[in-house]
């Protein structure tokens, strides 16, 4: 990999770590407006008349609407970035190469979470965690 390689790879990735905040944050807008539209539209119907989700075409409605809603910000986002960019980098590039801090802690946090639960009589003095700590046998003889 030539030097030339290596400062257009460390400029997409700042680049990246600059604008994808923006790009998620105008996506994430987006679909806000979208579910206050459905929670609105679901308090006008529940209103109305009560009747199932599955049949009320209101609500199907909005799903597309809120479908066609992200659809569009992903496409505004990704048209303004390709015309930042022309043919320099393509948006894919710069949104796989960008680092995320939170989906990061949000994945150690779902592993954390996902590991099994240790029974309380089967603790040792290396396995203290009380957040990995099965409570439930003591418990019920508490109660």
């Amino acid at each position: 990999m030539t030097e030339l390689d290596q400062v257009i790879n460390q400029i997409a990735k700042k680049t990246a770590k600059l604008i994808l905040p923006r790009v998620k944050s105008i996506v994430k807008e987006e679909l806000e407006n979208s579910f206050d539209s459905l929670i609105t539209e679901l308090k006008k119907q529940k209103r109305s008349e009560n009747i199932s989700e599955t049949s009320s075409p209101n609500i199907n409605s909005v799903k597309k609407q809120i479908a066609t809603r992200t659809n569009k910000a992903k496409e505004i986002a990704r048209n303004h970035l390709e015309k930042i960019y022309r043919n320099e980098f393509t948006v894919d590039d710069l949104i796989n190469s960008a680092v995320d801090e939170q989906e990061i802690r949000a994945e150690q946090q779902l592993q954390e979470l996902s590991k099994p639960l240790t029974d309380i009589r089967e603790i040792t003095e290396e396995n203290i965690d009380p957040s990995a700590i099965d409570y439930s046998a003591m418990m019920k003889k508490l109660g």
